[in-house]
């Protein structure tokens, strides 16, 4: 199309009911002012008197071409005038760029209202965010000169829209084709839509406020207003606001108006574009069906509350049509990898400089930055000398990854000026770097709600609602305010990078890598870090490890040659993450000392802390638990006085990841609360599933089956709502496992069975995880040579180096070929399980090796039964003072059986008696029948132990989680 335009075209016999509406009543709406557009021709429609027509007749227009306006908008032309005022088309010569420039005239806006309209229609239109509805920018005032203030003419500029009506187009062509209508209708529709979701009714929808070029764009809110101020738009005496010929039957009564007034007039449009008419009497599209005349007839029905409940509902309703599924319903799979067993691998997966994902500068950067392009804003500064200074201080504090002191700034700008609302949406995004979400989304609503009352731009109000939308983790809403203004802004890197962040939480991935890979070809390489920050987040986040760990290193690359330690230290960290899932041990720990020296480097705060966190990882993963621990609680206390919740929540983690490598249970338990409970606070789903993974096996060792059912259930209901497979396969693993040790097999298995199918699609740390538990059902079931299939499978996916991980699958395969008997082939797999250095294994899996070794002993050698026996006892002691009671369980349970075959057949009984009695007290009926049967009957089965009942420690360090 040649040009853009304004204006609005009626039919003739609509602007002879709008004429007879206004010599009704002098208040009534003037239906020449709204927005329009020019045909691809050059053409302009105008509503009422063509421009030509106007200046034959004598009519005295407001502004003259190549006037001046408000010292910064030059009139190009005039296109639409009427009674209340007119529109033009203008250049805004600070942007370089058309705009449309609504105005009233004086008389008007004194004596008639025509101001409160003009303000009214810029109040509610900039309430609907989205790109079906015409941007409103700003409202001013120009003073011609040699006037007094009193003489000042309001106007507001908008969007200047490219193509035609819809009433010009039907005009032209007659009714729309059905391919090219129901595009029209869907967008209609949405535009509808987002303004009802903020309680916006339009009252004046009609086909000449309906535009159509590279996008549908709905315009004219002059009428508009808010559903619960609507109970009646007018007294019986005046004429009721609107145009006639789309107007409901309680609007024209005078009566209450609801979206369902809109719902009607849509009605009307969708009527006009498929037969070219409006409906009158009885609804028939002919030549369509059955099927439109009963979706017309809902939408046209007299009654409000006989019509579609929403606009959103006709579109499920449109015939022949498949409704578009809706973001929310994708599954957000892979959220955050996680694995269900311990490891010190495992320990930064989403820790150091990952602590705050850096978010640009928002459009009203300070001048030591690029000045993006953006819309002007009468608040895009503090009015204050300090609190301006300070702002912009604020603003390079976040561009430089300093959020503890953009915090300090913000803080004070707020505290200054507390009506600012960009303050306080930069104080929020301070507090999201920090990890505090609950902060950030008070500042963020603070921020939202001041918008009602101070005066923003168009571009502002929608970033100020972006990151309020963002922080109470409304992803869809906060994909439509970001993708807004990214297509209005396709170069602001804050914007692209913002939509791509809010689509992959709304679980659109693809969608969010593809518009990363538009924004880096549409800005300059000075963008590129920002940009492969984003990539390795979200590559993270959807466990795309190659491409995480690529994008990470790049960007830490470009942070060190910028000399931005603490940013280049946070991207060799990501880096040493996904490295390390991948198995590359050695260029994860090159990139772990990497990140240590750089945030000493840097120096600050928060640096010093995160690498305290690292130096607490090297030390676990050394196997010096206790020194690990110490560094932890160091670590913990630093956060704790940065305000840092996730970063505390990670700590947590960590000291419960090492409580469980150590045995201690109880520990555990309390740093996995914590963990869980800050990843609530902050909103963090994704952590918080992983957190109740470490909850869940603390429980199963402490013996708890209560507590570890309700939080099996809770997580797996969690999994299922944030369409998590790996955490929903591992809850389930848990809950089949409560299961099995209360004596419900069947139930245990048709839990254990979906579980394992899920697995298999999911990742493969999860399908290992899981096979360890099925081993274990499958000796507990008397099926050793499956077993030891599965094991021999599970030993051949992990790789060598991961140590832990191939000590825990020998040791499996050496339990399976024990009870079958095959005592060589077992002691060759039981020594490549203890051959691995100690320092690298938890206590669990040290434990365990001690159980089978016992066994094998007497089984090669029964005079050695007392030797075993000792080992046995031993165990028992040092598992009941940890109180791990499954460890435990296990350990009396092999004790007693090898008395019972070694000629201690008293002892062996009084033992397994006293362990049935009190394991079927606990809800431990399993290990009670077991125990039972072994005293009552002396089975001369193989002396395997009771490793086929022993319950499938999901948090074996040998098979560690992710996250």
């Amino acid at each position: 199309m040649s040009g853009n335009g304004m204006g609005d075209a009626c039919q003739s016999e609509e602007l002879e009911e709008l004429e007879a509406a206004t010599s009704a009543s002098s208040d009534a709406p003037d239906p020449t002012l709204t927005v329009g557009a020019v045909h691809s021709s050059g053409r302009v429609s105008v509503p009422g008197k063509p421009a030509a027509e106007s200046r034959a007749s004598g009519t005295h227009r407001i502004f003259a071409q190549d006037e001046l306006i408000a010292f910064r908008y030059r009139i190009v032309r005039a296109i639409a005038q009427g009674g209340m005022g007119e529109v033009y088309e203008a250049e805004d010569l600070e942007l370089r760029q058309r705009i449309a420039l609504k105005v009233v005239r004086r008389e008007r806006a004194l004596h008639e209202g025509g101001f409160e309209q003009l303000k009214r229609e810029m109040y509610l239109a900039r309430k609907v965010t989205h790109p079906n509805v015409c941007r409103i920018f700003d409202v001013g005032f120009h003073m011609p000169q040699g006037t007094s203030k009193a003489g000042r003419i309001p106007f507001i500029t908008m969007e200047l829209i490219e193509g035609e009506t819809l009433a010009d187009r039907l005009r032209r062509t007659g009714p729309l084709p059905l391919e090219e209508a129901l595009p029209c209708i869907r967008q209609m529709i949405d535009a509808l839509g987002a303004a009802h979701a903020v309680g916006i009714v339009h009252r004046d929808f009609k086909s000449g406020n309906v535009f159509l070029g590279p996008r549908v764009v709905v315009a004219d809110f002059g009428l508009a207003t808010r559903s619960r101020d609507a109970r009646h738009a007018s007294t019986p005496l005046e004429s009721p606001e609107g145009t006639p010929g789309y107007m409901a039957p309680e609007q024209l009564d005078g009566g209450r108006i609801t979206p369902a007034t809109d719902i009607y007039a849509l009605g009307v449009v969708i009527c006009e574009m498929l037969t070219g008419v409006r409906p009158r009497g009885p609804v028939g599209v002919p030549g369509f069906g059955p099927a439109w005349e009963a979706l017309l007839s809902h939408c046209l029905a007299q009654d409000p509350e006989h019509r579609f409940s929403s606009v959103h509902a006709i579109a499920r309703a449109l015939p022949g049509e498949v409704p578009r599924p809706h973001t929310g319903q994708k599954s957000p799979m892979h959220y955050v990898r996680t694995w269900a067993s311990i490891s010190a691998l495992m320990a930064c997966a989403f820790l150091g400089g990952r602590l705050a994902r850096m978010q640009l500068a928002p459009s009203e950067a300070p001048a030591s930055l690029p000045p993006p392009m953006a819309m002007p804003a009468p608040t895009s500064r503090p009015l204050q000398a300090d609190a301006a200074r300070w702002y912009g201080e604020g603003l390079l504090e976040l561009r430089h990854l300093e959020p503890l002191a953009a915090r300090d700034r913000f803080e004070r700008v707020v505290g200054l000026e507390p009506g600012y609302a960009l303050g306080h949406t930069q104080l929020a995004e301070a507090y999201r770097q920090l990890g505090n979400g609950p902060r950030a989304l008070e500042a963020a609503k603070r921020a939202f709600a001041l918008t009602n009352d101070e005066p923003v731009s168009r571009e502002e109000a929608l970033l100020i609602e972006g990151r309020y939308r963002e922080a109470a983790g409304q992803w869809e809403a906060a994909v439509r305010v970001f993708r807004t203004l990214f297509e209005f802004f396709p170069r602001q890197l804050e914007y692209g990078i913002a939509l791509a962040r809010n689509l992959q939480g709304a679980g659109n991935p693809r969608e969010a890598f593809a518009t990363l890979a538009k924004l880096r070809a549409s800005t300059d390489p000075s963008a590129a870090l920002d940009i492969d920050e984003a990539e390795s987040e979200i590559a993270e986040r959807e466990t795309d490890l190659p491409r995480a760990q690529t994008a990470a290193l790049r960007a830490a690359d470009t942070a060190q040659r910028r000399e931005a330690w603490s940013r280049a230290a946070a991207n060799y960290n990501a880096a040493r993450s996904a490295l390390t899932l991948l198995g590359k041990t050695m260029e994860a720990e090159d990139s772990r000392q990497k990140a240590v020296a750089l945030y000493e480097r840097a120096g600050d705060a928060s640096s010093r802390a995160s690498a305290s966190y690292l130096a607490g990882q090297e030390r676990e993963e050394a196997g010096d638990l206790d020194a690990a621990a110490e560094i932890y609680r160091a670590a913990l206390d630093a956060y704790r006085e940065l305000g840092d919740l996730r970063a505390l929540g990670h700590v947590a983690y960590s000291l419960a990841r090492i409580s469980l490598r150590a045995g201690k249970a109880s520990d555990a338990l309390g740093f996995a609360q914590e963990s869980t409970g800050l990843a609530r606070e902050i909103g963090d789903h994704a952590l918080q599933r992983t957190r109740l993974v470490f909850v869940m096996a603390a429980y199963l060792h402490l013996g708890d089956l209560e507590a570890l059912s309700a939080a099996a259930r809770e997580a797996r209901a969690l999994a299922m709502e944030q369409h998590d497979e790996e955490n929903l396969a591992i809850a389930m693993c848990f809950e089949a496992e409560v299961l099995r040790l209360r004596g419900e097999r069947g139930n245990a298995a048709s839990l254990l069975t979906p579980a394992l199918e899920i697995a298999r699609r999911s990742a493969v740390w999860t399908l290992n995880l899981l096979e360890v538990a099925h081993v274990r059902w499958l000796l507990d079931d008397g099926r050793p040579h499956e077993a030891l299939r599965i094991a021999t499978e599970l030993r051949a996916r992990i790789p060598r180096l991961q140590v832990a991980e191939v000590a825990w699958a020998e040791l499996l395969r050496a339990r399976s070929l024990l009870a079958m008997g095959d005592m060589a082939s077992a002691r060759a797999a039981f020594d490549r399980s203890n051959d691995v250095r100690t320092s690298a294994l938890s206590v669990e899996i040290r434990w365990e090796q001690r159980i089978v070794e016992a066994s094998l002993l007497v089984a090669e050698q029964p005079e050695r039964a007392e030797q075993a026996l000792v080992t046995l006892k031993t165990l028992v002691g040092m598992a009941h003072a940890f109180g791990y009671y499954t460890m435990e369980l296990e350990a009396r349970f092999a004790a007693g059986e090898i008395e019972m075959t070694s000629g201690r057949t008293a002892e062996g009984r009084a033992r397994l008696r006293a362990l049935a009695d009190e394991a079927k007290a606990r809800g431990f009926l399993l290990w009670g029948r077991k125990a039972e049967a072994t005293a009552g009957t002396s089975p001369a089965r193989s002396r395997s132990g009771p490793s086929s009942d022993a319950p499938a420690h999901a948090t074996s360090p040998g098979l560690p989680p992710r996250g």
